[in-house]
């Protein structure tokens, strides 16, 4: 097992059951991908600000560069480190797949963070932007980037070199039962 502090995995629980609790109210389909709401907003700012800390920690943790303060700096690093970068989460009971860094680019954020930022910045213009669908987005990228932190380690050995180590699908297995909404492909899980 890992030694981290499960902080952000966590958090990404919380904001897991939010959403499953919102379905009570808004039922999770792509029919409904435009509405918007003052509750998608909290939960969408919540998903980004835990995105934004968890990318931090991992790039500060696995990356060479010196200034990560944005976003957009991050991209080649979690590129490059991340296995689950391009991996698909499936909100089964909803028939719903999302791919939460398909659109993500060096030169180019994922459209859900910048939903986010314009809500963040002029609420009264772009509230719509609050909607389903970039909430919904927002959760799948903090499932993967918080599961990817939690199973991705750095061992260093005798002579102070580091090593990158992934934790085994048993691991990942274990970590994956926890949630209740958002899955990885089956491939993921342990056949019992």
């Amino acid at each position: 097992m890992p030694t981290k502090v499960y902080m952000h995995w966590n958090y990404f629980l919380a904001l897991e059951a939010d959403l499953e609790f919102l379905s009570r109210y808004i039922e999770l389909t792509e029919d409904n991908y435009d509405v918007y709401s003052t509750e998608l907003i909290k939960i969408l700012f919540a998903a980004c600000s835990g995105i934004d800390a968890v990318t931090k920690s991992f790039c500060e943790e696995f990356g060479t560069n010196d200034d990560y303060s944005k976003l957009g700096m991050r991209y080649d690093t979690l590129k490059k480190n991340m296995n689950l970068f391009s991996e698909d989460v499936h909100l089964h009971k909803y028939e719903l797949t999302i791919k939460p860094f398909e659109d993500w680019t060096n030169a180019k954020c994922p459209n859900w963070w910048t939903s986010y930022n314009n809500v963040k910045h002029n609420l009264t213009t772009n509230y719509h932007q609050g909607n389903l669908r970039n909430c919904v987005s927002a959760i799948a990228g903090l499932f993967l980037i918080s599961l990817e932190y939690y199973c991705h380690d750095l061992i260093v050995d005798e002579e102070g070199e580091k090593h990158e180590f992934y934790f085994p699908k048993e691991y990942l297995s274990l970590v994956l039962s926890e949630t209740k909404l958002l899955r990885l492909s089956n491939e993921f899980y342990k056949e019992e």
